[in-house]
């Protein structure tokens, strides 16, 4: 049956008036108040010739490590648990509190002694000073303790669990928390060990992720601090190269980051570990898939290492875990060998069956790595690789 009722009259009167509702906005201001108000200023708009000269005048970022990570920069590092990323950071951390380079990049020799605040949500007390120190005879204490810079200053939470009034949680009262020790520190560089401990929800949750990495660019902008994030990587094949794909919650950390740097293990060596980078803003990626750098995960005498004991007779005093540089090199080298089938038709299948048959036979007669390698013109790493398969 056809409604014959004019809509408009039912809604004109009444205790629901929505006729006298016309033109409100509850959200904002109407459009007189803001032509009143006046246009806001919020772009600064010149010619791209002069944005070019004000940068010019600027001297490029100092390196903090190599390529890896520059100064002003928010950097993150990457690698799955156990590898030896907080190993690194804190190596790192002590070289740029010291000013002293971290090989194999000598090109930070000129940077001064740093300010560092490290966040270890990692280890206990007890936990670090097994990497720092001498474990005695007996196994029942630790001796000789690695004597750190006072420029660095490492930090572990205290909290008693209350959400102070004023504050919407836990991430907003400690990001601000953060913002204030950096202040009473006069802190140049924050290192965090690592970014799932600054929110109680997982970081592959974009809004947690967003959220954390908005936060940290803040206080970098705000308090001119370089600031590396130590993040865990997903789980991945092994034969497969790294990516910024194998960091967890990869897409929304790294839109925030300036530079990206991995860590992985080597097939070659237990104690091997390489670094690759995967993202730079402000230069090109000179360690990329060809050229990462190897380093070896070993306790040694850091002190005598840096040139930072004068007395040559002094006892070798191992009290520092840390990476050990070796050399540049291909990250293939490093990456689970893929097995050739018995039976395959593809040439490049058939050579590289030849080339492990010829390595496996050299090696049986008693040639060693750096023999076969010379002889067929391989790396010792692609030689131990090619007779293991």
């Amino acid at each position: 049956m056809k409604n014959t009722v004019d809509d408009s009259s039912v809604f004109e009167f009444g205790d629901q008036d929505y006729g006298s509702a016309v033109g409100w906005q509850p959200w904002g201001p109407t459009e007189a108040e803001k032509e009143e108000a006046g246009s806001p200023e919020m772009l600064d708009a010149r010619p791209v010739s002069e944005w070019l000269a004000g940068a010019m005048e600027t001297p490029p970022s100092p390196e903090l490590f190599g390529p890896f990570w520059l100064m002003d920069e928010l950097a993150i590092l990457f690698a799955p648990t156990g590898v030896g990323k907080s190993v690194l950071a804190v190596q790192l951390a002590e070289c740029l509190a010291r000013g002293v380079p971290m090989p194999p990049f000598e090109r930070s020799k000129h940077l001064r002694p740093q300010r560092i605040l490290y966040l270890d949500f990692e280890l206990d007390s007890t936990q670090f000073a097994m990497r720092y120190a001498v474990t005695t005879d007996d196994g029942a204490g630790y001796t000789l303790p690695y004597d750190f810079s006072p420029n660095f200053i490492r930090a572990e939470m205290y909290w008693d669990g209350r959400i102070i009034d004023g504050y919407e949680g836990f991430s907003d009262m400690f990001f601000q928390s953060i913002s204030d020790k950096i202040d009473e520190l006069e802190t140049t560089i924050l290192i965090v060990d690592n970014i799932t401990f600054l929110d109680r929800t997982s970081t592959t949750n974009v809004n947690t992720a967003l959220s954390i990495m908005r936060a940290l660019s803040a206080i970098k902008r705000q308090k001119l601090v370089s600031i590396l994030v130590l993040a865990h990587a997903a789980k991945r094949i092994e034969r497969r190269p790294l990516t910024h794909a194998d960091m967890q919650g990869s897409i929304n950390l790294a839109n925030f980051a300036d530079s990206i740097f991995a860590m992985g293990t080597s097939c070659v060596k237990r104690e091997l570990r390489y670094l690759k980078q995967i993202k730079s803003r402000s230069g090109r990626i000179e360690h990329h898939a060809d050229n990462v750098a190897v380093y070896t995960l070993e306790k040694f005498d850091a002190a005598a290492r840096a040139g930072l004991v004068q007395n040559t007779a002094r006892p070798v005093v191992n009290n520092m875990l840390g990476m050990k540089f070796e050399y540049l090199g291909p990250e293939f080298d490093h990456l689970e060998p893929i097995f050739v089938p018995k039976r395959t038709g593809n040439k490049d299948a058939g050579r590289r069956k030849s080339k492990i048959e010829t390595v496996r036979k050299m090696a049986a007669e008693g040639k060693s790595r750096r023999e076969i390698g010379m002889r067929l013109g391989l790396s010792r790493a692609t030689v131990y690789r090619l007779s293991k398969c």
